[in-house]
């Protein structure tokens, strides 16, 4: 009955699935996977992660620490060879892991910066590789010195993004592809691109509303 009321109020459109083990207690799809097509959401409807991808890279780091591409304590500008960032040599691959590098991030919404700001000038879209993200948060000043706090960053996992490729000679997302998702079976997750259409993936929404809505 919620998601039912929230789904009529256009307020969500997902899937929820609630499991025990292996036994699935509950599956249901909801709302619209396509709002200009008026397609359906459906048990198999994929949807884009957004920071759960984070959890994607921190495995990735931590397999290429055991494989000795570099440890927990590697200097992580040095190692990308980020010779012009204002990016602390302190700064390590546990520093980015556990969100206690202190290095600015693109949109510092804790200090009241926007994130929608960043695309004012140039399309989302245009940012297609790991390495685009840098000049968006590599010459910003630090929060607070390495290891001397904690304050979530993303910019931190755009940085192991890179030190993921230099290790393995792979993109990001064929490193993940290959070491995450095909181990794991994960057959029908991937990294979509707008450009390409693709079965079963929700196009995202976030539907603007006034005070009365």
């Amino acid at each position: 009955m919620y998601f039912r009321e929230r789904t009529d109020t256009d307020r969500f459109s997902g899937v929820v699935r609630i499991t025990r083990g292996s036994e699935e207690l509950f599956a249901a799809a909801y709302g619209l996977a396509s709002r200009s097509w008026r397609i359906p959401v459906t048990l198999s409807t994929r949807f884009d992660t957004a920071s759960l991808t984070k959890l994607f890279t921190a495995v990735s780091t931590l397999q290429l620490v055991d494989a000795g591409g570099f440890s927990l304590d590697t200097s992580v500008i040095p190692y990308l060879g980020l010779d012009d960032a204002t990016i602390s040599e302190d700064v390590t691959v546990f520093h980015l892991l556990t969100h206690s590098s202190g290095i600015g991030d693109d949109a510092e919404e804790e200090n009241g910066e926007d994130y929608a700001d960043l695309w004012v000038d140039k399309p989302n879209y245009s940012i297609t590789e790991t390495a685009d993200f840098l000049p968006q948060f590599v010459h910003k000043p630090a929060n607070f010195p390495p290891g001397e706090g904690c304050r979530y960053c993303n910019c931190s996992f755009i940085l192991l993004g890179l030190m993921i490729e230099r290790a393995s000679s792979m993109t990001y997302r064929d490193y993940v592809r290959q070491h995450v998702f095909v181990p794991a079976g994960m057959k029908d997750s991937d990294f979509f691109n707008i450009e390409n259409c693709a079965r079963d993936l929700a196009e995202g929404c976030d539907p603007i509303r006034n005070s009365d809505n």
